[in-house]
């Protein structure tokens, strides 16, 4: 550390040196109070006048408190245990604590020097609002000059600060400390997330609204979705648009709850409210009340998660047992039976799962599948269609493919199909077994006359076994593979009409196409029909096993 110096009628040590440099620039005068050793052996010593002259530069309290500071630099020093007696050490000792009382009084950059402050965020929510903690650094740092000040980050919300003070701090002062911090905490947070904001009635005689379901205004309504995957990377990004409903990641979803879509972000404890643990969720913006919302919301969340369903059957086969709803809506079943032999000893079982045993993912290879076979085209058509009515036929047909896909029953499933079929092909009021055999032919005829011979008997028996069904309650007659050859008729039906919009700009256009082909079997040989087909007409085991009810 190098030799003392002489300077004036003492030897300065340096360490009492360094104090000076520093406390000089505070042009504050600190003096050296009289000193004990450590040592009940240990002399006391001496005092010049200067020193006692500014001695009222520190109060009896901060010269009790800069001992006790002097004392723990002696320990620092000889490591941990009572240091033999150097009155140059500890006057040293003393002139640096005493400096760092002078430095900690109100108002002094360094008042809050030995203090450490922790906040804490969720690790998710660090990452997804850093603003959030950034701000409350910054305030802590402003509000506890010299204070350190962390950042530390949870799996959980730890949302409350804490204070470590420093050694030898009295109660009183550790408590109006942790209320400040807390104080500080609260209005850094408030000037960036959202709070329940109670707005003023419109008059004297209005009633504000008891809760927040009945508060009429503009929402951003959040429903998790069950088993839906979508990817952040591309093409996807984290979102994917079903007309105005957003299906979303929950990273994507970070980076919807923030200014301008909303006032302010939300505090962690909202935002563990909102996501939970789902890593998907429906996103769609309504106006009116919560209460009233919820009677009729669910209705079009429902048929924008049966649309994008739809692309299942471009991307897969039903035997694969992948799909998605929304959170809450049945999503499994199991056949569960015993069987004992009555004529003998056997005895046997079986537990079989059905449902959705795999989740449905919206990544590239998925975006891949709906841009080849050209359904990714649906997602436009929904939106720019000129003509409203059918447009939404054209949604409504695209629901039934999708509803169906994800149906756990046989029958149901069938159904579904058979209603898309007379959405998007037959008018109201001519709903019948002929219209719609007429329809199917013209549409698909071109392809299926050469790759499946009997395909007009087929395509009869679907509205045979449809009206069995509705008008008798009658199942027998209802096969997988029924089941299995009216979803080709439904996707590929749908896969012409959102592909080929100058071919079918409306139903009366449809209608008379289909019913020419229908009628003639005159599709063009030479390349120049712009239908396509998707899909084998011939069923493996592997499809006929299904696990339906």
């Amino acid at each position: 550390m190098g030799e003392p110096f002489a300077s004036g009628r003492r030897v300065v040590q340096p360490a009492e040196l360094r104090w000076t440099t520093v406390h000089r620039a505070t042009r504050t005068r600190v003096t050296k109070p009289s000193i004990r050793t450590f040592s009940d052996r240990s002399p006391e010593p001496s005092t010049t006048l200067e020193d006692s002259q500014t001695m009222a530069d520190l109060s009896p309290d901060e010269i009790a408190a800069a001992q006790q500071l002097a004392y723990q630099k002696s320990l620092t020093r000889s490591q941990h245990s009572p240091p033999p007696y150097d009155p140059e050490a500890v006057t040293g000792d003393f002139w640096q604590a005493a400096g760092d009382v002078i430095a900690r009084r109100p108002g002094s950059t360094m008042e809050f020097a030995d203090w450490v402050i922790v906040h804490r965020t969720i690790a998710e929510y660090g990452r997804c609002f850093p603003q959030y903690a950034q701000r409350i650094q910054d305030a802590l740092l402003q509000a506890f000059p010299g204070a350190h000040v962390l950042r530390q980050q949870y799996q959980r919300s730890a949302e409350e600060p804490f204070v470590l003070p420093p050694v030898g701090a009295d109660a009183q002062r550790v408590g109006d400390v942790e209320a400040r911090v807390r104080a500080a905490y609260d209005d850094a947070a408030r000037s960036l997330v959202t709070a329940p904001r109670r707005q003023p009635p419109t008059s004297p005689d209005v009633a504000e609204p008891a809760n927040a379901n009945d508060v009429q205004g503009t929402w951003l309504v959040i429903v998790p979705m069950f088993q839906l995957e979508v990817s952040d990377d591309p093409p996807v990004n984290g979102r994917w648009d079903v007309g105005d409903v957003a299906f979303v990641s929950r990273a994507k979803l970070a980076t919807i709850l923030q200014p301008p879509t909303l006032t302010n972000l939300p505090r962690p404890n909202a935002w563990e409210k909102i996501t939970g643990d789902d890593a998907s969720f429906a996103v769609i913006k309504l106006t009116g009340t919560p209460n009233q919302l919820r009677r009729t919301m669910f209705r079009e969340l429902r048929e924008a998660a049966n649309i994008l369903a739809a692309t299942a059957g471009f991307y897969g086969k039903r035997h694969h047992v992948s799909g998605f709803t929304l959170k809450g809506y049945p999503a499994f079943t199991a056949k569960n039976d015993r069987f004992i032999q009555t004529d003998g000893t056997a005895f046997c079982g079986n537990w079989n799962q059905r449902g959705f045993l795999h989740p449905f993912t919206l990544d590239a290879n998925w975006h891949r599948a709906i841009s080849d076979t050209g359904i990714i085209d649906l997602f436009a058509r929904i939106n720019d269609t000129a003509d409203a009515t059918w447009r939404r036929q054209i949604r409504s047909g695209a629901a039934m493919l999708g509803r169906s896909l994800m149906s756990l029953d046989l029958a149901d499933a069938f159904l579904l199909n058979v209603i898309g079929l007379e959405t998007l092909l037959t008018k109201p009021r001519e709903r019948n077994g002929p219209k719609m055999f007429k329809r199917i032919k013209g549409m698909t005829g071109w392809h299926l006359r050469t790759a499946r011979r009997n395909y007009e008997a087929e395509i009869n028996n679907i509205h045979g076994v449809r009206c069995e069904i509705v008008h008798d309650s009658d199942y027998s007659n209802l096969t997988v593979e029924l089941l299995l050859q009216s979803d080709l008729y439904l996707t590929n039906s749908l896969l012409n009409i959102v592909r080929l919009p100058a071919v079918f700009p409306d139903k009366a256009t449809l209608v008379t196409t289909l019913d020419g082909y229908a009628t003639n079997e005159n599709w063009p040989t030479d390349g120049s029909l712009p239908f396509r087909w998707l899909g084998n007409p011939y069923f493996s085991q592997a499809d006929l096993d299904l696990p339906l009810w």
